[in-house]
């Protein structure tokens, strides 16, 4: 696998969700924005990280707010954006 066939994958309620080439700056907020940012139906507040069988949830908006809390991504990587129930 050569380094230009390294993504993620971004899903749910983003305005552009499928797979986004994974840099090593790439973060989940950054991941987001790259999707094209929330949906209006977005639960911002808990997105699903999904790394090796493991899920993570991550509150997007904290870590919009505060860099260190937001996670950067490794090849293979999925975001879930859940819908809001609201």
């Amino acid at each position: 696998m050569t380094v230009t066939e390294r993504y993620i994958y971004v899903g749910g309620e983003v305005a552009r969700p499928g797979r986004i080439v994974w840099t090593p700056d790439l973060t989940l907020t950054k991941a987001i924005q790259s999707a094209g940012g929330f949906t209006l139906y977005a639960r911002e507040t808990r997105v699903a990280l999904v790394r090796e069988r493991s899920a993570y949830e991550i509150d997007a908006q904290l870590a919009l707010r505060h860099p260190e809390q937001d996670p950067h991504l490794v090849p293979g990587d999925s975001v879930q954006v859940p819908r809001s129930p609201f």
